[in-house]
Protein backbone atom coordinates (compact mmCIF):
# COMPACT_ATOMS: atom_id res chain seq x y z
CA UNK A 1 0.00 0.00 0.00
CA UNK A 2 1.27 3.47 -0.76
CA UNK A 3 0.60 6.84 0.80
CA UNK A 4 1.12 9.98 -1.26
CA UNK A 5 -0.26 13.36 -2.08
CA UNK A 6 -0.05 15.28 -5.32
CA UNK A 7 3.59 15.99 -6.27
CA UNK A 8 4.84 14.22 -3.15
CA UNK A 9 7.11 11.18 -3.07
CA UNK A 10 5.52 7.77 -2.61
CA UNK A 11 5.76 6.51 0.97
CA UNK A 12 5.06 2.80 1.29
CA UNK A 13 3.16 1.16 4.16
CA UNK A 14 3.23 -2.52 4.99
CA UNK A 15 2.05 -4.83 7.72
CA UNK A 16 5.23 -4.47 9.75
CA UNK A 17 5.94 -7.00 12.49
CA UNK A 18 6.21 -5.54 16.02
CA UNK A 19 9.61 -6.16 17.59
CA UNK A 20 8.19 -5.10 20.97
CA UNK A 21 5.46 -7.76 20.76
CA UNK A 22 8.02 -10.39 19.67
CA UNK A 23 10.16 -9.55 22.72
CA UNK A 24 7.15 -9.66 25.04
CA UNK A 25 6.00 -13.02 23.68
CA UNK A 26 9.51 -14.53 23.63
CA UNK A 27 11.42 -12.90 26.53
CA UNK A 28 14.12 -15.57 26.82
CA UNK A 29 15.00 -15.73 23.12
CA UNK A 30 14.25 -12.31 21.64
CA UNK A 31 15.15 -8.73 22.54
CA UNK A 32 13.99 -5.42 21.13
CA UNK A 33 15.42 -1.93 21.57
CA UNK A 34 14.59 -0.27 24.89
CA UNK A 35 12.53 2.91 25.15
CA UNK A 36 15.76 4.77 25.96
CA UNK A 37 17.45 3.44 22.83
CA UNK A 38 14.45 4.43 20.70
CA UNK A 39 14.46 7.91 22.23
CA UNK A 40 18.08 8.39 21.12
CA UNK A 41 17.30 7.81 17.44
CA UNK A 42 17.87 10.61 14.98
CA UNK A 43 17.73 11.35 11.28
CA UNK A 44 20.30 9.29 9.31
CA UNK A 45 20.47 6.50 11.90
CA UNK A 46 19.79 3.00 10.56
CA UNK A 47 17.10 0.73 11.98
CA UNK A 48 16.11 -2.80 11.05
CA UNK A 49 12.40 -3.51 10.48
CA UNK A 50 10.52 -6.61 9.31
CA UNK A 51 7.73 -7.04 6.77
CA UNK A 52 7.05 -10.68 7.65
CA UNK A 53 9.28 -11.98 4.84
CA UNK A 54 12.62 -10.47 5.74
CA UNK A 55 14.31 -8.00 8.03
CA UNK A 56 16.05 -5.09 6.39
CA UNK A 57 17.78 -1.81 7.17
CA UNK A 58 16.09 1.57 6.76
CA UNK A 59 17.81 4.95 7.04
CA UNK A 60 15.66 7.33 9.11
CA UNK A 61 14.69 10.47 7.18
CA UNK A 62 11.97 11.89 9.47
CA UNK A 63 10.67 11.29 12.99
CA UNK A 64 7.20 12.49 13.93
CA UNK A 65 6.82 12.50 17.71
CA UNK A 66 3.25 13.91 17.43
CA UNK A 67 2.87 14.18 21.19
CA UNK A 68 5.81 14.46 23.60
CA UNK A 69 3.93 12.26 26.07
CA UNK A 70 3.84 9.37 23.61
CA UNK A 71 6.25 6.52 24.16
CA UNK A 72 8.83 6.24 21.37
CA UNK A 73 7.25 2.93 20.36
CA UNK A 74 4.32 5.02 19.01
CA UNK A 75 6.47 7.58 17.19
CA UNK A 76 6.05 7.57 13.44
CA UNK A 77 9.19 7.19 11.33
CA UNK A 78 9.77 7.68 7.62
CA UNK A 79 12.88 6.11 6.21
CA UNK A 80 14.60 5.01 3.04
CA UNK A 81 15.09 1.27 2.44
CA UNK A 82 18.82 0.65 2.70
CA UNK A 83 18.96 -3.03 1.64
CA UNK A 84 18.50 -4.86 -1.61
CA UNK A 85 15.32 -6.80 -0.80
CA UNK A 86 14.88 -10.45 -1.65
CA UNK A 87 11.12 -10.67 -1.09
CA UNK A 88 8.86 -9.55 -3.91
CA UNK A 89 7.20 -6.48 -2.40
CA UNK A 90 6.13 -3.19 -4.01
CA UNK A 91 8.87 -1.11 -2.38
CA UNK A 92 12.57 -1.72 -2.96
CA UNK A 93 16.03 -0.31 -2.27
CA UNK A 94 15.95 3.51 -1.88
CA UNK A 95 12.12 3.69 -1.55
CA UNK A 96 10.52 5.49 1.40
CA UNK A 97 8.56 3.52 4.00
CA UNK A 98 6.56 4.58 7.05
CA UNK A 99 6.57 2.63 10.33
CA UNK A 100 6.45 3.10 14.12
CA UNK A 101 9.04 2.71 16.85
CA UNK A 102 7.53 -0.62 17.93
CA UNK A 103 8.55 -2.07 14.55
CA UNK A 104 12.28 -1.48 15.11
CA UNK A 105 14.30 -4.66 15.67
CA UNK A 106 17.83 -3.33 15.70
CA UNK A 107 19.58 0.04 15.75
CA UNK A 108 22.79 1.17 14.10
CA UNK A 109 23.56 4.79 15.02
CA UNK A 110 25.03 6.95 12.25
CA UNK A 111 28.18 7.48 14.27
CA UNK A 112 28.68 3.69 14.45
CA UNK A 113 27.82 2.63 10.90
CA UNK A 114 29.66 5.15 8.71
CA UNK A 115 32.95 3.41 9.53
CA UNK A 116 31.32 0.01 9.03
CA UNK A 117 30.21 0.88 5.48
CA UNK A 118 33.71 2.04 4.60
CA UNK A 119 35.03 -1.22 6.08
CA UNK A 120 32.55 -3.27 4.02
CA UNK A 121 33.59 -1.53 0.79
CA UNK A 122 37.28 -1.98 1.63
CA UNK A 123 36.98 -5.62 2.68
CA UNK A 124 34.31 -6.79 0.22
CA UNK A 125 34.78 -4.61 -2.91
CA UNK A 126 34.02 -7.37 -5.44
CA UNK A 127 30.92 -8.46 -3.56
CA UNK A 128 29.74 -4.86 -3.23
CA UNK A 129 30.28 -4.22 -6.96
CA UNK A 130 28.38 -7.40 -7.90
CA UNK A 131 25.46 -6.40 -5.66
CA UNK A 132 25.28 -2.98 -7.30
CA UNK A 133 25.07 -4.77 -10.67
CA UNK A 134 22.09 -6.82 -9.40
CA UNK A 135 23.83 -10.13 -8.66
CA UNK A 136 21.27 -11.95 -6.48
CA UNK A 137 23.80 -14.08 -4.57
CA UNK A 138 25.95 -11.02 -3.77
CA UNK A 139 22.87 -9.16 -2.55
CA UNK A 140 22.03 -12.07 -0.23
CA UNK A 141 25.56 -12.14 1.19
CA UNK A 142 25.59 -8.37 1.79
CA UNK A 143 22.20 -8.52 3.50
CA UNK A 144 23.72 -10.83 6.10
CA UNK A 145 26.90 -8.80 6.50
CA UNK A 146 27.00 -7.45 10.05
CA UNK A 147 29.08 -4.25 10.21
CA UNK A 148 30.12 -4.74 13.83
CA UNK A 149 30.97 -8.43 13.43
CA UNK A 150 34.52 -8.99 14.67
CA UNK A 151 35.41 -11.44 11.85
CA UNK A 152 34.46 -9.05 9.02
Amino acid sequence: MQETGEDEPIIWKDTWISAQRMAKNNPTTFTAPTLGELEELGVEDLVKICNGYERFWVEIKHINQKNVRQKPTAWEFIGKVNNFLVAEVEYQFDDLVIFHGRHIYQIQLRSEFSNAIEKLIQEQPELYAKALEGDYQAVEELNYYEPNHKDN
